[in-house]
């Protein structure tokens, strides 16, 4: 039974080195060892996208080239890491100066929602395909997929607020309040500081998925979370909880100046009272 169990023991660990083998080759950079590493592992299961990929790396830096592209196809196949797969395919080609499956490959990636630039920029083996006219615009959709905020319209649809403002109610300076973008453009944050009361802050955000705007209201414990889109030349927000709906519209003036209107109904939108009704005017026009 002891031998039994020790034999048993030992076939484990022998399996369980393994992919650790590979790995270690692979840091290494021993392009010849992993991949003849990688290639047992995926003869042993070859669902198993890691070493897919990373067999398909080790072929290139040996210069395998079409292995290379093949290993990839597997890891693309077994759904791991499919737009850098794609890419890696793209660099193999321009590496061979096949420009136009490399161009190919590469529409392929950004399509997938590949947003590797500095792979694109750093890789001499791109170097042939940079000189193609083909180039610039598909790195620009590349970039595009690695900073979708900047990049895409919608994102900026509240950019009208962003600034540093004096907040006037009937001509009387009553807050300062800085807007600003973070997470390279994502999140609209507002900082709200009132002369005589607490202050607050907001984060507003676009959700691609709803195609909605959505803020969250924080101020002295009270939250408040509203959505809404820009609408007639507006930011349309509203929200509700158990006691009341919150309206807040948001509107571009001349003179990069903002209007703020905050309605507050009680009887589920019948009726509407003003809590808030200012004029944000940049500190450099004061």
């Amino acid at each position: 039974m002891r031998v039994l169990a020790s034999l048993f023991l030992l076939l484990v660990s022998a399996l369980s080195a393994q992919p650790v083998d590979a790995n270690a080759l692979f840091q290494k950079q021993d392009w010849a060892g992993a991949a003849q590493a990688f290639q047992a592992a995926v003869a042993e299961n070859p669902a198993d996208g890691p070493s897919w990929f990373r067999l398909g790396t080790c072929l290139h830096r040996l210069n395998r080239q079409p292995e290379s592209r093949a290993a990839f196809q597997k890891a693309i196949d077994n759904r791991f890491q499919a737009p850098q797969a794609m890419a890696t395919i793209a660099r193999s080609y321009a590496k061979e100066s096949n420009l136009p499956f490399a161009i190919q490959w590469l529409n392929r990636a950004a399509g997938a929602g590949f947003g590797g630039v500095a792979f694109l920029d750093s890789d001499a083996d791109f170097a042939a395909l940079k000189a193609d006219p083909a180039w610039i615009p598909l790195r620009a959709r590349i970039d595009a997929n690695a900073h979708p905020c900047a990049a895409q319209p919608a994102f900026h649809q509240f950019d009208f607020w962003v600034g540093d403002w004096d907040v006037q109610v009937g001509g009387q300076t009553v807050a300062a309040s800085r807007i600003e973008k973070l997470l390279d453009g994502c999140v609209v944050q507002e900082n709200w500081m009132p002369a005589n009361a607490p202050g607050g802050k907001s984060w507003n955000f676009y959700n691609a998925q709803t195609a909605k705007w959505e803020q969250v209201w924080i101020a002295n414990g009270g939250v408040l979370k509203l959505e809404g889109a820009f609408t007639d030349g507006a930011m349309r927000l509203q929200g509700a909880n158990q006691s009341a709906i919150d309206r807040i519209t948001f509107t571009p003036l001349p003179e990069h100046r903002v209007h703020q209107v905050w309605d507050r109904s009680t009887d589920a939108g019948k009726t509407w009272t003003v809590s808030f009704d200012g004029i944000y005017i940049p500190k450099t026009q004061l």
